[in-house]
Parts: structure tokens; C-alpha cells; sequence
């Protein structure tokens, strides 16, 4: 058996394995074939025999190296596959696809389905998504604002394909029939584009010109209008947050008042108070406190850094989206959660609510100073600027370094 090859991938959700070595609480809670139902990035090793098949693989999270020290703790997953478990291994990850099989089955002909007893997970809801506020089926209120803009629209087609058919009826010959009752048709189906005011057009040169001029003004109208269509389309996004501010407020203050009768009391509930508007000392606080319900009702995306971007390729650091605030109880193993403010969207360290040691996340992604940076302080949890991503396609890339006061 040759050397193990170690490679450099991500776990597919829904995979079968056939031993679990660490750590022991995923051990203990699963039989000896459990499935994987979180996304794991790490190493692969997998071992071959002399004909380069591979006969068995160990994964290892967040690397073999930690994982073989003996390092519990820092070890966060090392599970082994066999048999039947390593080929559907290989046949959904493209890269073991490539350089493990002969002959790959096409990727669209491997089925994936999911393990017995359990029901495909349905596709994330993006309702939440601060960036796609726009969808009418995820935000009521502005669903007359998108009949009126695709009205204006509609309207705005219309009339310039009026005016396209009128300046090429122009450019056409006037062909008069010699019957005077042809001709009255004729003038009444002309007179028919009377919502342009242009009234019959005849060959001659004055009211060809005339007509040219009205043209030219309704057009540059149009064009005025659909200007404006658009500007008040990119309007939306300067209100998205008060929208999701105020249906928060409106859907919690509810109240019971009391008994009109003397001398007869209800009971009377107390409102629930307002959410506190978010701001950067609202985003501290939550990691200060590790009470990340400070914030957990306005939009947010979690996400982790891109294994290329471990790596050091690219000159900047990039991470992936892996779920939005509706699935916060699902992403443990996200390391950041991104959380827009006003124009700018920040980057904040994932802490488990109920990590032993919340100040340990942070520890670890400063010491190597490439997001965060230590400060002068001991309490590393007290953030003195938080770090600042930006929006490229489905992925975010850093641009501002964050600071530990």
C-alpha cells in the first residue's frame, strides 16, 4: 500500500462514514455509520494500493497534523471510510472524481440522494436577505411599488413603440386611394394616434416637420420617465432597513387593556419592548456579551473563509455564504457572521452561545492577524473596530482589518 495522498477539500452534507475516531461527543452519539450533517473543511488522506485504487481514507478537521498530535480539543472531526462508504465518497467530490476514477460517471448521472429516513432539505429562504429585499413574495409592503414601476414600464413601451411605428409610417409612401370614402377611412385610421396630438400626417414638408418636432419631444419625456423609474428603484434599497425595523415593532407591541366594569380587573399583559435599533455599539455589545439575540433579528448572512483563501491564493480574503439569520441554529461551524449597517457591511466573530471559553474564537483568528488584530487590552472579546467586508457575486471579500481594543 503506497503512501496516503493528502488532499485539500470540503465535506459534502449528507455523507456516510465508517468509523468515528474524534471527537468524542460526535463518537459516542452515533453508531459505528453515521452521517455527516454539517459542512467540514480539513484534509483527506486516502491510501492506495499498488494499482492506485483507493482502499480506505481518513478525514481530518481542521488538519491531519492537529488531528495526529493528539490534540483533542483543537481536533474537531476524524472519521475513516471503507467500501461502499469511500466510492459514494469519491463520486461527490469532484476533485477525488478526477483523480481517482478511470472512467468518472458524469456528474449529473451520480445520484444524490439523501440517507433513508431523512427528507431532502429544502432550499434556504432568502426572505431575510437584506439583498434580496426587492422580492415582492418576501416583503409585502412593497408589493405597490413594483405594480406601479412594471405599470410605468409597460406604459413607457408602449409609447415608444407607437412612436417607432409612427416615424416609419412617415418614412413609407402615401399611397391615396382615388375614392373619397377610402380616404375618409384613411384619415379617420390616422386620426386614431391622436393620444400623440399629431393628427393626419400629409406629404407635405411644413407638417412633416412639425410632427418630427412632437416626436422628438415626446421622446426625450420618455426617456425623462424612464430615468426616473430607475432612480426610484434604487431608492428602495436606502429604506430596506426601516421596513424591517418597523414590521419587527409592529408585529411585537400588542397589548390587553383593562375592564371597563368597576371594580373588575383583568389581567393585563405587559408589551414587549421595542428591538434596540442596530448600531456598531449594538454589535459590540452582542460580542462583548456572547448574546448575539441583541442582533439576531436584523438580516445577516454566516459565513466561513474559503479554503483558496486559507491557502494564501488571491490577494485578498474571500468567504463563502453558507445560510442567512433563518437558519442560525443550524451554523455552529460558520466562523463569521456578516451583519449590514447603513453602507457598510461588517465582519464578526461566530461565537457558540454556549462556548466555555467564548474569548478562544476570538484568540484564534488573531493570531494570525489577517482578519483581526490583537490591541492593548486583556478582554479579548471587546472589539475596538470591527472588520469590513464587501459584496462580489455570491462571496465576500475583506477590506478593512479588524482591532481588539
Amino acid at each position: 500500500m503506497s503512501k496516503p495522498t493528502l488532499i485539500n477539500t470540503t465535506l459534502p452534507r449528507g455523507i456516510h462514514y465508517t468509523a468515528c475516531e474524534a471527537p468524542d461527543a460526535i463518537c459516542k452519539s452515533k453508531h459505528k455509520t453515521g452521517n455527516i450533517e454539517s459542512i467540514w473543511r480539513g484534509e483527506l488522506a486516502v491510501s492506495t494500493d499498488h494499482a492506485d485504487h483507493p482502499v480506505n481514507a481518513v478525514f481530518y478537521s481542521p488538519n491531519q497534523a492537529v488531528c495526529l498530535r493528539g490534540d483533542m480539543p483543537a481536533c474537531d472531526l476524524q472519521v475513516s471510510f471503507k467500501g461502499t462508504d469511500l466510492d459514494n465518497l469519491i463520486r461527490r467530490d469532484k476533485l477525488l472524481t478526477e483523480q481517482f476514477l478511470k472512467d468518472p460517471k458524469p456528474e449529473s448521472g451520480i445520484p444524490e440522494t439523501p440517507p433513508p429516513g431523512k427528507p431532502e432539505t429544502p432550499p434556504p429562504s432568502n426572505c431575510d436577505d437584506q439583498l434580496s429585499i426587492l422580492n415582492p413574495g418576501c416583503n409585502p409592503q412593497l408589493i405597490p411599488f413594483v405594480l406601479f414601476t412594471l405599470a410605468g414600464a409597460a406604459f413607457v413601451y408602449i409609447l415608444l413603440h407607437i412612436g417607432r411605428n409612427v416615424l416609419e409610417a412617415e418614412k413609407r409612401p402615401n399611397y391615396r386611394s382615388a375614392t373619397p370614402r377610402s380616404t375618409n377611412q384613411s384619415n379617420t385610421s390616422q386620426a386614431g394616434i391622436g393620444s400623440l396630438s399629431l393628427g393626419p400626417l400629409q406629404n407635405d414638408a411644413g407638417q412633416d416637420r412639425e410632427a418630427r418636432k412632437q416626436l422628438i419631444s415626446v421622446i426625450e419625456k420618455l426617456n425623462s420617465v424612464s430615468s426616473r423609474l430607475s432612480q426610484l428603484e434604487t431608492d428602495v434599497f436606502s429604506i430596506t432597513q426601516q421596513i424591517h425595523s418597523s414590521s419587527i415593532q409592529a408585529s411585537k407591541s400588542s397589548t390587553s387593556g383593562s375592564s371597563s366594569i368597576p371594580g373588575q380587573v383583568y389581567n393585563q399583559q405587559v408589551p414587549l419592548p421595542p428591538p434596540r435599533p442596530l448600531s456598531l455599539e449594538l454589535i459590540r455589545e452582542a460580542v462583548l456579551t456572547n448574546n448575539y439575540s441583541l442582533i439576531s433579528s436584523y438580516p445577516h448572512h454566516f459565513v466561513s473563509e474559503t479554503i483558496e483563501s486559507r491557502q494564501g491564493i488571491g490577494d485578498v480574503k474571500r468567504f463563502a455564504i453558507e445560510a442567512d439569520q433563518s437558519q442560525a441554529s443550524g451554523q455552529t461551524q460558520s466562523e463569521f457572521i456578516v451583519i449590514p449597517l447603513f453602507n457598510q457591511l461588517y465582519l464578526i466573530p461566530n461565537i457558540l452561545p454556549n462556548a466555555a471559553d467564548p474569548a478562544r474564537t476570538i484568540k484564534r483568528h488573531a493570531d494570525k492577524p489577517n482578519i483581526y488584530r490583537y490591541g492593548q487590552g486583556s478582554n479579548l472579546l471587546n472589539l475596538a473596530r470591527l472588520a469590513i467586508v464587501q459584496r462580489n457575486g455570491d462571496r465576500y471579500e475583506l477590506t478593512n482589518i479588524g482591532q481588539i481594543a
